[in-house]
């Protein structure tokens, strides 16, 4: 099992941001997300070179367990999600395609956290 604690490094998580090739260096929310990006794959790659076993999974069945502590409700759950499994490909698993089910929650605290938690499925 696999256990990570991200941040946002400047600001919180951006939620995912629909995007196009062009939109993505134009619009204010898709530049914002992309930088919120970047942090949490920093975070993740830094957190996975702490490990004995930084290698991303590949090509297996991953259950994966989201707790978001946010200070409001203002983004969907959804979106939240996304952002991180985004984010999380190609450095703890090779393809988002292998993670069913994805199970995700949210409390509402003062710092505003993300939980992930990767098991292969089964286990």
């Amino acid at each position: 099992m696999l256990e990570f604690r991200l941040v946002g490094l400047e600001g919180p998580i951006v939620p995912y941001v629909r995007m196009t090739q062009r939109s993505k260096h134009a619009d204010p929310r898709a530049r914002r997300y992309l930088a919120s990006q970047q942090a949490l794959k920093i975070q993740l790659r830094q957190q996975m070179t702490e490990r004995d076993d930084y290698e991303p999974l590949r090509r297996e069945p991953l259950e994966v367990f989201l707790a978001f502590w946010w200070a409001n409700h203002r983004q969907d759950l959804d979106n939240l999600v996304k952002a991180i499994l985004d984010a999380a490909s190609g450095i703890v698993w090779a393809d988002d395609r292998w993670v069913d089910p994805i199970e995700a929650s949210r409390e509402q605290r003062r710092e505003q956290v993300c939980f992930l938690q990767v098991r292969r499925r089964g286990s």
